[in-house]
């Protein structure tokens, strides 16, 4: 029985790390998007949100950058 890969693998040479400023960067535009239109609609309540998917994305975003 073969094993399932999740990762895929490249040349050393291939490889690009990712920054971690960069990570936060994006994970910060995904948020301020929502954050701002929350701001603007006064739901104040849904900038905590925004902050929660701003959150999730660094991880989503850092675990990507494990995996692939």
């Amino acid at each position: 029985m073969a094993f399932q890969h999740f990762t895929e693998c490249i040349a050393p040479e291939r490889f690009e790390t990712r920054s971690i400023p960069g990570i936060i960067a994006q994970a910060a535009l995904f948020a301020g998007i929502f954050a701002a239109y929350a701001a603007a609609t006064g739901h104040w309540i849904c900038l905590a949100f925004a902050g929660l998917l701003g959150f999730c994305m660094y991880w989503v975003l850092y675990c990507e950058n494990w995996l692939f």
